[in-house]
């Protein structure tokens, strides 16, 4: 089977990766806020900021950490998100690549994973609304005409957590970050991940988006950087991250 872009991949059982305490410390770090500094992240373990860079290029060279992407509240924005289970038969190692295409190219999911159990695939999807929705699904039925066994939908109204790295896993690295001047990132901007549907949903200008679109798959980009991507003033940028 190919291999498939995004954040997770499939399992590898057979891939032995060592990790030294500092190399969790750092994961755990930029899991929880991947806009600290080197430097802040060096203070913190006891390290240079050199080393720190040396062991992140590390990590992502050999496949742990794969990008800085930034979290952000659907429903605020007036999107749903609904989650998709997928039961198939009648498969075979091409059918089953092609769906994996579909799915990992369709521009309102969000999230596809391959499952054991009562299902074989667990998607999130996006709509702009129950219509929208009902159309997305059409469209994948049709896709997988023939091959669907059982389909289920839930319709998800509440986000109480959106953890990139798990819980234990920071406790065990004890390494918290104090925030103070050395501190780049937006953590004194954002509110805590819990959202719901029932949240007030603002207007939303095309430079509000263009800076989420630069920062989804990039949190880690200061404001000057933003703003020579997006063309918008630095102070502005602050202003609609802040916003």
């Amino acid at each position: 089977m190919d291999r498939h872009k995004g954040m997770l991949l499939e399992l590898d059982y057979g891939k032995d990766i060592k990790l030294d305490s500092r190399d969790k410390k750092i994961i755990s770090i930029l899991g929880k806020n991947c806009r600290i500094t080197p430097t802040l992240i060096g203070k913190t373990i006891h390290s240079s900021k050199d080393s720190v860079r040396y062991r992140i290029k590390q990590l992502i060279e050999r496949d742990v950490y794969r990008g800085d992407i930034a979290i952000i509240n659907p429903f605020v924005y007036g999107i749903e998100v609904y989650t998709i289970l997928i039961k198939l038969k009648n498969m075979n190692p091409g059918k089953e690549e092609r769906i994996l295409n579909f799915f990992e190219n369709h521009p309102f999911i969000i999230w596809v994973g391959q499952t054991q159990g009562t299902y074989d695939y667990d998607i999130i999807m996006s709509s702009r609304g129950i219509t929208h929705f009902d159309k997305l699904l059409r469209e994948i039925e049709v896709k997988l005409s023939g091959n669907i066994r059982e389909i289920k939908t839930l319709h998800m109204t509440k986000m109480y957590a959106a953890n990139t790295i798990p819980l234990d896993f920071q406790k065990q690295s004890d390494a918290n970050i104090p925030l103070n001047k050395l501190d780049s990132s937006f953590n004194i901007l954002l509110k805590e991940p819990y959202s719901s549907s029932d949240d007030k949903i603002p207007p939303i200008n095309s430079k509000e988006i263009l800076v989420l679109k630069t920062i989804a798959g990039n949190a880690n980009l200061s404001f000057q950087e933003i703003s020579e991507k997006t063309k918008i003033n630095p102070d502005s940028v602050k202003n609609i991250v802040k916003g």
